[in-house]
């Protein structure tokens, strides 16, 4: 069964996105056996700022997604599914019940409450959490949720 990792960010250089993907870059070309078995989702929403330096950020990481779809993609199966969309918190929910993984690596950020809304939303225990130490909720979650 294929794993579904998900991130949701907004498309602002301290959510560290470029970074995630090329981590996941470097993951599928190191580990070629993982192919097909899991399902990157990341959940972009719209950075705070209209301005250019936020718009360029944004447009690097959508090259970098379909770089990766395009170089790693095969029958029936993309490595990484992006839905450029702002979520209801109905939504969100269903993201977070639905996930195996929950990345969360942020640059530098105040307090990161998707972290903490993945872990309300999995009562069954059973999600992984996946915190930078420079999210904001990294001190608080790092003696489990």
């Amino acid at each position: 069964a294929s794993q579904i990792v998900l991130g949701i960010d907004r498309l602002d250089y301290s959510k560290g996105v470029l970074e995630k993907l090329h981590g996941i870059e470097y993951f599928l070309t190191v580990a070629p056996e993982m192919h097909r078995r899991f399902h990157y989702v990341q959940i972009a929403q719209p950075p705070q700022s209209d301005e250019e330096v936020y718009s360029r950020y944004a447009e690097q990481a959508l090259n970098k997604i379909k770089e990766i779809n395009e170089r790693f993609s095969t029958d029936g199966w993309t490595p990484i599914l992006h839905l450029d969309s702002k979520l209801s918190i109905e939504e969100l929910a269903a993201w977070y019940q639905a996930a195996d993984i929950l990345t969360v690596n942020s640059i530098r950020d105040g307090l990161n409450l998707i972290a903490k809304e993945f872990v309300a939303c999995r009562q069954d225990e059973q999600g992984v959490l996946i915190v930078s130490k420079n999210a904001g909720c990294a001190a608080e979650l790092s003696q489990g949720a």
